[in-house]
């Protein structure tokens, strides 16, 4: 595993450009530890970057992320993204046959 923080690597003039982790590897629970301990309320998933990850059920647990950003080429478990209250930036580039909602 291999973590990173850094400063939104994909940040135009749009966007917020908070602290975040990119991901290495595969997810593990220390990696959420590691965020809220440093404040850190931004992910970064990148299969082009080292991410490994297909499953995405973790992410129902990180309540702090305030952004999101997932490069893969497949997904599962993505509906936990409507658990992430908090979001003000999404960006979700994978193929899944699940269903994100925000609606209550």
């Amino acid at each position: 595993m291999h973590v990173v923080e850094v400063v939104n690597p994909y940040c135009d003039m749009d966007s917020v450009c908070r602290r975040g982790v990119l991901v290495g590897g595969p997810w593990s629970p220390g990696i959420a530890a590691f965020m809220r301990s440093e404040g850190i309320s931004a992910l970064y998933l990148n299969s082009a970057r080292g991410w490994k990850g297909t499953n995405y059920e973790f992410l129902k647990d990180l309540d702090m992320l305030t952004e999101l950003n997932i490069i893969a080429s497949e997904g599962r478990g993505l509906n936990s993204i409507s658990a992430l209250v908090g979001l003000e930036e999404l960006s979700l580039t994978c193929a899944t046959r699940d269903q994100v909602d925000f609606v209550p």
